[in-house]
């Protein structure tokens, strides 16, 4: 019997799938890189931060955690709260000497999740031009 070649179509599925694989494995060591030995929250805030510069949310490297979660609380309303929970924990951490307690770092990782959506949605919203910004004007 004679051997089948394999479809072109065939062919350039496999290689968009192994592209795409390789791209998200980028964006994943991207987006862990540099949390290595930092504590929870530290992470949490790590994560607040990238997060905020790829939703295309105002930044600064100056920023402080409170300045940041100002910005976060006021482009997704409702979420203030969860902002100012994670700056003020690693406030407290980073230049209090106080580390959270176990309870606290699982309100941390929560309100993480909670704003973690916002950001995909703003982020998407950014890159895909889809409807209006959700992004509040600062004036």
């Amino acid at each position: 019997t004679p051997e089948q070649a394999t479809p072109r179509w065939m062919i350039a599925l496999r290689g968009l799938v192994l592209v795409l694989a390789l791209v998200v494995t980028a964006a994943l060591v991207a987006w862990f890189w540099g949390t290595r030995g930092l504590s929870p929250v530290g992470q949490l805030m790590l994560k607040v931060q990238r997060a905020s510069r790829f939703a295309g949310l105002p930044h600064e490297p100056t920023m402080t955690p409170y300045e940041l979660a100002s910005v976060v609380g006021r482009a997704f309303p409702g979420t203030r709260h969860y902002a100012w929970l994670l700056a003020d924990l690693y406030t407290r951490e980073r230049y209090g000497g106080r580390a959270p307690t176990p309870e606290e770092v699982e309100q941390a990782r929560r309100a993480w999740r909670q704003l973690r959506g916002r950001f995909v949605r703003q982020f998407l919203r950014a890159r895909l031009r889809v409807g209006p910004p959700e992004v509040a004007s600062a004036q």
